[in-house]
């Protein structure tokens, strides 16, 4: 490469070049994985909505009780414990239940009126979405998730240094005498603003608690929980908690509760009213104390609700609908072919060194 507008001193650069090689063919197959797993599953909603989860046809008037739900699953999948509730408001949607044995999760549907298991989501997707989301790891597995956007980030974020005193000089023209060199760069800039945020959003999965008060302290906006009431109860059953948020929370309707067994003693409530978009808030329950707070919601105009949200809407592509649903398939395919092409400069490199060292030896 031409070292016309080369800014950096040659120690700083060096420094991020060995960091860049080093983390890159590291991580070279991982990233290579969540490449094409993360493009197979840009329209995993819209696949399982038309071919995996049929509709009821004669839903029931009135619905099972969340135990109902839970035990039906519990019976049908020994070993395996009730973690999540998707309760989907339409009657004619089945319920997904996430039930977990050790590190291993299932999703399994289930008739919201009848409490009958209609069967486990399609094993194909659902493992994608294991692998890309857990590494197949319910437990540890999501935080090793964080680890890796941890690497992805420190890969992009060198990358940017050594390739931003570069951008006049690709403008004009081919810079380097390997084609694969110069995709590598041309590529690697062209997406590093998207790695970034698959990254840093990435993180946010991982740790969402310790990035969202992070976040929150950044912005200004670390004020504690708002404590909304003290539930009072003998005990605080799915049942009883799920009842209570129908009464004292009329026009929105309890989309999640996850499970205080599996969320340190504490229930998480996902609650949605209707609008375009819909408004979700966030609600935990400690069922120790019954004291019920709200931590979030969507239609929150602060400055870490408004990060949130885009992080989550540039790592999925879901900002503008279909168009940019089927932009995200192609871009997510281009970490996995900069993996491939530094993992093989970097073995050329690592040969033509060793044959260096053999033919001075001789």
């Amino acid at each position: 490469m031409t070292a016309s507008g080369i800014k950096l001193s040659k120690s700083s650069r060096n420094l991020a070049f060995g960091l860049h090689s080093f983390l890159g063919s590291l991580a070279a197959i991982y990233i290579l994985l969540m490449s094409l797993s993360g493009a197979a599953l840009v329209f995993h909603d819209e696949i399982e909505a038309a071919f995996l989860t049929p509709k009821i046809d004669n839903p029931a008037v009135e619905a099972a009780p969340f135990s109902k739900l839970i035990s039906s699953v519990e019976e049908q999948f020994p070993g395996y414990r009730a973690a999540w509730i998707h309760n989907k408001k339409d009657p004619r949607d089945y319920k997904a239940i996430y039930a977990q044995r050790g590190g291993e999760r299932i999703t399994v549907l289930v008739d919201g009126g009848s409490a009958r298991v209609y069967g486990r989501l399609n094993p194909v997707l659902e493992t994608l979405k294991n692998f890309h989301f857990d590494l197949l790891n319910a437990g540890p597995g999501r935080q090793w998730q964080g680890v890796g956007a941890m690497v992805l980030l420190f890969i992009g974020l060198s990358g940017v240094f050594l390739g931003v005193p570069y951008i006049k000089v690709l403008l004009k023209g081919k810079i380097f005498q390997s084609q694969i060199k110069t995709w590598h760069a041309l590529a690697g800039l062209l997406v590093a603003p998207l790695i970034l945020n698959w990254s840093v959003s990435a993180l946010s999965f991982a740790y969402p608690d310790q990035f969202k008060g992070t976040l929150a302290k950044a912005t200004g906006n670390d004020a504690a929980p708002i404590v909304l009431a003290r539930v009072s109860g003998q005990s605080l059953s799915p049942d009883y908690v799920a009842e209570y948020i129908h009464e004292n929370f009329p026009g929105e309707h309890l989309l999640w509760m996850k499970l205080p067994e599996f969320n340190s003693g504490k229930y998480k409530l996902v609650l949605q009213r209707g609008g375009h978009p819909a408004v979700k808030r966030t609600l935990r329950l400690d069922v120790g104390s019954g004291i019920l707070t709200e931590g979030s919601r969507s239609d929150s105009s602060t400055t870490d609700a408004f990060v949130l949200g885009w992080l989550k809407k540039l790592h999925f592509g879901t900002f503008a609908g279909v168009l940019s649903k089927v932009i995200w398939v192609f871009l997510a395919l281009v970490p996995g072919t900069l993996a491939l092409s530094g993992l093989y400069m970097w073995w050329r490199s690592k040969r033509r060194r060793d044959l260096s060292g053999h033919e001075s030896s001789n």
